[in-house]
């Protein structure tokens, strides 16, 4: 059962990058738009966790407050994974997310989190690595002078892979205080909750 949580999250996982990519190319990548985005995906993920536990919601003011900060990196990430479409490829932008989100949570783990360093880990982290230097050398653009420099759309590859990858220290830190932390079912709720009035306040 474990198994199939796992290849059914990570299949929607992926499905979410075909998503942004067809909302770029039908609404465009204007701020405001991406907004909208951001309103609607929260609204209805608070939909479906109201389905899930009813009103059965726990609050604290840690998860809040780490909520809403989750909730506007949610925001900007939204933003600049509809941008990214514009000027880049699905494969890229999708290699790029998920290496944050692989990256990110294991050295703040390792770092901050007290996890043990094996040499087993070290080798993941040193290919996944090297394997965001190879693309990010194959985004280089030729200059008028005849030299290099990195596209404009490395900018915005390197903005989702650090808020995606952040979306896992989030829920490490959160995780890590559960005297001060709500159940891991309530604080997706608090976290909707905060990116819906952000996008609505924007």
């Amino acid at each position: 059962m474990h198994i199939l949580w796992i290849v059914g999250s990570t299949v929607l996982f992926s499905v979410q990058f075909l998503l942004n990519k067809f909302f770029q190319k039908r609404e465009g990548s204007a701020a405001q738009t991406s907004v909208l985005c951001a309103a609607a995906t929260a609204f209805f993920g608070m939909v479906l966790l109201l389905c899930q536990n009813g009103t059965a919601l726990a609050f604290s003011l840690f998860s809040f407050v780490l909520a809403a900060v989750s909730g506007a990196k949610n925001v900007l990430m939204t933003y600049m994974s509809v941008r990214v479409m514009e000027k880049a490829s699905l494969s890229v932008y999708s290699l790029f997310s998920m290496l944050g989100g692989m990256l990110l949570p294991f050295l703040y783990a390792i770092l901050l989190g007290g996890e043990s360093l094996s040499w087993q880990k070290l080798l993941c982290v040193l290919l996944l690595s090297f394997a965001m230097y190879w693309e990010m050398r194959g985004q280089k653009r030729e200059n008028p002078d005849g030299g290099k420099q990195f596209s404009g759309a490395l900018l915005w590859y390197m903005g989702v892979f650090v808020l995606n990858g952040l979306s896992g220290v989030f829920a490490k830190i959160h995780q890590s205080a559960p005297a001060l932390a709500v159940s891991a079912s309530s604080y997706p709720f608090w976290e909707r909750l905060s990116t819906l009035l952000l996008s609505g306040i924007l």
